[in-house]
């Protein structure tokens, strides 16, 4: 699978691993559910209070590409060490996402009230769904490549605007993917928060995490 890859055994079963795709997410996903699990619960603990979200959410990632790289990982070991090394370098970039998020929200409200003016409206929602657009998914890109690469904070979010650019199928379901897990916890509350304490942001930053690393490996890592 490039850099990283390499021949993992399923237990028990004499099988290769296979090494990228679909078929490897299901497989590691379905074998580390428990940890995806542990892991998501981690995440809940550690986003309290909400300033310590961003480096909770960066260590969330850390496991979930070790989990699919590697196969499995140390959960608390890496979950605690990606989210001490990640507290200060996420603040400022996970302000910039939530500013261009709130743009994205602001803007298309002004096109909702305003849909008696069909070119205003539109503008408007055009604005919107960029800025929020923008915000999913190069956010969410930014947040794995963070948990991924030694580099400093303008580099990886370059890095992770030119992987956006290079495949925007990929970043489309990148941002589908978070917006699905929102629309999903919305659409069963209360019974979703349960849910969100048990696996949805772990299923959904697990998702974007393969999405982004097989993209990474291809254009950064090698």
């Amino acid at each position: 699978m490039g850099l990283f890859s390499g021949k993992f055994e399923k237990e028990g079963a004499g099988l290769p691993m296979p090494e990228g795709g679909p078929s490897r997410y299901f497989s590691l996903l379905f074998s580390n559910i428990w940890k995806l699990m542990g892991a998501n619960m981690l995440f809940v603990l550690f986003s309290l209070p909400l300033i310590t979200l961003p480096a909770a959410l960066c260590a969330l990632n850390r496991v979930c590409i070790l989990i699919y790289k590697n196969g499995s990982c140390y959960l608390w070991q890496d979950f605690a060490g990606e989210f001490r090394g990640s507290f200060k370098r996420s603040l400022l970039p996970a302000l910039l996402f939530f500013v261009l998020l709130f743009a994205g929200y602001y803007f298309m409200s002004l096109g909702l009230t305003n849909a008696a003016l069909a070119i205003w409206s539109i503008v408007f929602w055009t604005l919107g769904i960029m800025f929020g657009g923008a915000a999913l998914a190069w956010g969410s890109y930014f947040f794995v490549l963070i948990a991924m690469l030694e580099q400093k904070n303008k580099d990886v979010l370059k890095n992770a605007r030119l992987l956006c650019m290079i495949s925007p199928g990929k970043a489309l379901m990148a941002a589908l993917a978070v917006i699905g897990g929102a629309a999903l916890t919305a659409a069963l509350m209360p019974l979703s928060t349960f849910l969100v304490l048990l696996i949805i942001p772990a299923i959904v930053q697990y998702t974007v995490s393969y999405l982004v690393y097989e993209l990474a490996e291809d254009y950064i890592l090698t």
